[in-house]
């Protein structure tokens, strides 16, 4: 009974990153590094499906790409994870968005 206990407060103590489209900062270098953030995160990939259109996910992964590719027909969790590669990579916003100086039109 002792170790449900402790089972069940850990399941209660453990933390989850909040991830809300808000809090990205509008200077693209700290916006950066607050995504980079949040992929450390425990089921963030999940979170992030939930919080993200799909437009917005194909806008930030837009943001990297230094060409054009065709982004259509796709399920979320693919750009998710592509994202994810990205910012896991170290990836740098490509000129474009940087000349735009947002990530969301």
């Amino acid at each position: 009974m002792n170790a449900d206990k402790k089972n069940s407060m850990k399941k209660k103590n453990k933390s989850k990153i909040k991830i809300k489209k808000g809090m990205l900062p509008k200077d693209l270098d700290l916006a950066l590094d607050q995504l980079k953030i949040w992929t450390r995160g425990d089921g963030t990939k999940d979170t992030f499906e939930k919080v993200f259109t799909l437009a917005e996910l194909k806008a930030l992964i837009q943001a990297f790409q230094t060409e054009s590719i065709e982004l259509k027909g796709r399920k979320k969790s693919v750009f998710v994870d592509l994202l994810f590669t990205h910012l896991q990579n170290s990836s740098k916003f490509n000129e474009e968005t940087r000349k735009k100086g947002k990530l969301f039109i």
